[in-house]
């Protein structure tokens, strides 16, 4: 479901983008309006918009503005701006937050168009290619269940890729489930499948961390919690020895 959010305060301006614009069309489900700079940030509170058609000038808070606090909680939205001043500056920080395109008015709806056919074809290609490699990295933990002939051990790994976001998670709550003793559990998972009840439990916490921070704006300290460590340096921590890099430079794209 992709959401595309207008934001001008000129009314007329606003209304005729609705009319006139073929959202629908263009793959979109759900079509947002906004006023004002913090209207649009209200808004975007429920329902975060994957294109954001923004003015440049508008009272109190500007575009640009407004466009670097989306950036910053929605990094994968795309930005169009409108503007009806040729302002150099104003298209300087258009660039700087990777605007698809700075569109002047008055403006040409075929214009509009094709730079938001454009936002969503990007759109969909990054989609694709996110869930092409969430499943390539899935792959690992799929094959080793794969390769795994003990029921019990199988059951074990899908409780804990299942609960892994469980903060109460240790070796003794998985053998409590398991109804088996901790000590004996242990020896018999790694000997099934050459890896520790603790490496196994901290794999499934970081493949859920990537997930996180591929498409949830949600900060790091929530993106720990929400994998099971209560702790956020420890969490960076595991992270940077099981991904290889840190989760800020992973969601950021500059994973090894």
């Amino acid at each position: 479901m992709l959401r595309l959010m207008i934001v001008d305060d000129e009314r007329q301006t606003r209304e005729g983008l609705q009319k006139h614009l073929p959202w629908r069309e263009l793959g979109f489900s759900q079509l947002l309006m906004a006023k004002s700079g913090a209207d649009a940030l209200d808004q975007a509170k429920g329902s975060p918009p994957d294109v954001l058609l923004c003015d440049v000038r508008m009272p109190r808070m500007d575009g640009i503005e407004l466009a670097t606090i989306i950036r910053h909680q929605y990094p994968a939205c795309k930005l169009i701006f409108l503007s009806g001043f040729a302002d150099k500056e104003y298209l300087k920080s258009a660039i700087s937050l990777r605007a698809l395109q700075y569109i002047e008015k008055p403006v040409d709806m075929k214009e509009v168009c094709s730079s938001i056919a454009e936002a969503v074809a990007l759109l969909r290609e990054e989609q694709s290619r996110a869930h092409e490699r969430a499943q390539a990295e899935l792959q690992p933990s799929e094959k080793l269940e794969q390769e795994t002939s003990n029921l019990k051990v199988i059951q074990i790994m899908r409780f804990i890729r299942q609960h892994c976001h469980d903060l109460t998670m240790s070796i003794q709550s998985v053998a409590d489930y398991g109804d088996m003793n901790p000590n004996y559990l242990s020896t018999l998972f790694k000997k099934e499948t050459g890896k520790t009840l603790n490496d196994f439990i901290n794999e499934a916490r970081i493949e859920r961390a990537k997930v996180l921070l591929r498409q949830s704006p949600e900060k790091l300290y929530k993106v720990a919690e929400l994998t099971g460590f209560s702790d956020p340096n420890y969490f960076a921590t595991i992270f940077k020895k099981y991904a290889g890099c840190t989760p800020s430079q992973y969601r950021n794209g500059a994973a090894p």
